[in-house]
């Protein structure tokens, strides 16, 4: 059978296609070195391109599986920010501001360790609901919900949105296959 190798990404595009299937490249043009013979089911494509059907192409189940991991991002940021607010709170009564006497050193400590951590989580989540054209931004959601998951709390909330998360068509969304 007849093909089109293309000369933009090197596909071989069975028959004789308009366009490239991968890069969508017009064949308009294309010299008789172009054209190659191989067999049926013997047709390979380059590792790093996706074709163009399975490309990134929203359904409606990810794109509630994106509003979901929104509102997941959103609870973690607030919950990270009321914690570093717990450890603000402690830090100002552990050192006695206007009172007198020496300051408590186990609450201090506490109290550093609660404001830090809440800092250094806040960060990341309230990043995540603005990584969704990013093609790193699947992995770094996976990543985020696993730190959920480190509570049973949120398990009611981070296994089902896992579950759906890790589905092809997601990857799919941040352009992975």
């Amino acid at each position: 059978m007849n093909s089109i190798k293309c000369p933009q990404c090197g596909l071989v595009n069975w028959g004789t296609p308009p366009a490239c299937k991968r890069c969508g490249a017009s064949f308009e043009g294309v010299t008789a070195q172009d054209f190659v013979s191989i067999p049926a089911g013997e047709q390979t494509y380059e590792p790093g391109f996706p074709l163009i059907d399975q490309s990134a192409q929203e359904t409606e189940e990810t794109r509630k599986t994106w509003r979901w991991y929104i509102v997941y991002c959103v609870i973690m940021t607030l919950m990270y920010l009321f914690v570093a607010g717990i450890g603000a709170t402690l830090l100002v009564l552990s050192l006695g501001v206007g009172t007198v006497g020496r300051p408590d050193s186990g609450m201090t400590v506490q109290a550093v360790w609660f404001l830090v951590l809440g800092l250094i989580f806040v960060v990341p989540y309230a990043l995540g609901p603005f990584v969704k054209t990013k093609k790193w931004g699947w992995t770094f959601g996976t990543v985020l919900i696993a730190i959920g998951m480190t509570s049973c709390c949120l398990w009611p909330i981070t296994i089902p949105l896992l579950i759906r998360w890790i589905k092809p068509e997601m990857k799919r969304v941040f352009g992975q296959s």
